[in-house]
């Protein structure tokens, strides 16, 4: 049995030429009803017996939508930091609830040594002062530091 190698650039030729050649021509179609709904001819005369540029590109608004949706779907790379995605986590949480996900750290941090016994990351009110939301985030980075 054969076997080739397709670099990722030929995979994403193989996917427009798929999408070009079997689903953009239904813009035309689309266009084609749109003007006959609305009893037009041509979308204008810059082309005389051809109508305007619209009746020429009208594949391409498809294809357009298609090569921009494929890109940020797949191609386009989007950096990624542990910090933004622990404040996408908690932004949508209640106080009650980022106290709990605090005690739930505090309580992983103390199972894992990288807070000695004695400390706590949650004041036995479970009010979160300023001093001891800096508490929080030393120890958070001191962990990542670790890794």
């Amino acid at each position: 049995m054969k076997s080739f190698y397709m670099a990722p650039m030929q995979i994403h030729i193989l996917v427009f030429g798929t999408f070009a050649s079997l689903i953009a021509p239904f813009g035309g179609f689309f266009a084609s009803g749109l003007k006959r709904t609305f009893k037009i001819k041509d979308f204008g005369d810059s082309i005389p017996g051809h109508g305007g540029i619209t009746d020429r590109m009208d594949c391409q608004f498809i294809m357009g939508f298609f090569a921009y949706m494929y890109y940020h779907s797949f191609i386009a790379v989007y950096k990624v930091s542990l910090g933004g995605v622990i404040e996408t986590a908690i932004t949508g949480l209640t106080f009650e609830e980022q106290m709990e996900l605090v005690k739930g750290i505090s309580k992983h941090l103390h199972n894992q040594g990288v807070i000695p016994e004695g400390v706590s990351l949650v004041p036995l009110p479970c009010t979160l002062t300023i001093t001891n939301a800096i508490q929080v985030l030393d120890c958070l980075n001191l962990a990542v530091k670790r890794r």
